[in-house]
């Protein structure tokens, strides 16, 4: 009797299981597995409504050319190892500056690839850099053979967008996943729309110029985000369509700021592979009609 129950609970359990598998590797699930982890990260580094300490612009007494003169001394640190840039430790950086009075000019960001001795740091200081102090900034770099979230705001949608790129390819032929994929990115963008970014120039708090940064933005993550499907997408008009509509969506949040440049550069872009590709005259004119309404709403907003 023990063993005829045993037998039942573990086909059961082999259904669950198989089931399981079944449901996890539909591309639906893995979209929306990565999306959660994407809104995860984007939301941990870009908060709404925050007021940064450090401005993006530097004050109009300031120039980068001021700080360079004013310091008799460059050095350079050097990566040790071809890699992915996995993260930099900008708040040690940030205090070791003051403490040995340096300025410093970063020119890397987290995910970016780094080949061996490249130049990643510049120093300026006023006296001779001892290879304490380039060993110490040094270490606040980590190369590895891979690319991590942990400070790498592109990861994730680099992922998706590799699904929708796989999708799109001719052996695939799949525009609904990709469909998926451009869906979650927009609501993404739509975020990062209204969201504050990291500032490029780093004072400390006697508000002297400490770092100039090589931080994320928001051109750089739209770019990320549909250039690559855009581009595999040039013969696919249900594609081209849902791009033109997330760029619409994605301007009612930009309302009228610099951001909304990048929009309407995107959208540009999207109705020129449109007029170049689309063999079928209505799929051209519903795409002007949508290029246009976004156009119009651009013009509204400023």
């Amino acid at each position: 009797m023990v063993a005829i129950v045993l037998v039942i609970i573990n086909m059961f359990l082999l259904i669950v299981f198989i089931h399981h598998v079944a449901i996890s590797i539909q591309s639906d699930k893995i979209v929306y597995n990565i999306t959660s982890t994407l809104t995860i990260h984007i939301k941990d580094k870009f908060r709404k409504n925050k007021k940064e300490d450090n401005v993006n612009t530097m004050p109009a007494s300031l120039s980068f050319k001021d700080y360079e003169s004013t310091y008799n001394f460059t050095n350079s640190v050097r990566s040790k190892k071809s890699g992915y840039l996995q993260s930099i430790d900008i708040d040690s950086l940030l205090r070791y500056a003051k403490e040995e009075n340096l300025f410093l000019k970063i020119h890397y960001k987290p995910g970016d690839f780094a080949v061996e001795h490249l130049n990643m740091i510049e120093i300026y200081s006023f006296e001779p850099c001892s290879e304490k102090i380039k060993a110490r900034i040094s270490e606040s770099i980590i190369i590895g053979g891979v690319r991590t979230p942990f400070q790498d705001s592109k990861y994730a949608i680099h992922q998706m967008v590799e699904i929708a790129s796989r999708a799109l390819s001719p052996g695939v032929n799949d525009p609904y996943t990709a469909i998926a994929c451009i869906d979650n990115l927009t609501a993404v963008l739509c975020y990062l729309a209204e969201a504050d970014f990291p500032s490029k120039y780093l004072f400390d708090d006697t508000e002297t110029l400490r770092i100039i940064n090589n931080p994320v933005t928001f051109s750089g993550i739209i770019d990320t985000a549909f250039n690559q499907i855009r581009q595999f997408a040039a013969g696919s008009p249900s594609v081209l369509i849902r791009l033109m509509d997330a760029f619409q969506l994605i301007s009612t949040f930009t309302k009228g700021t610099d951001n909304n440049i990048f929009v309407v550069k995107h959208a540009e872009m999207v109705m020129r592979s449109a007029e170049n590709n689309f063999e079928e005259a209505n799929d051209v004119a519903d795409m002007k009609k949508r290029f246009n309404a976004l156009v119009n709403q651009s013009e509204q907003q400023k």
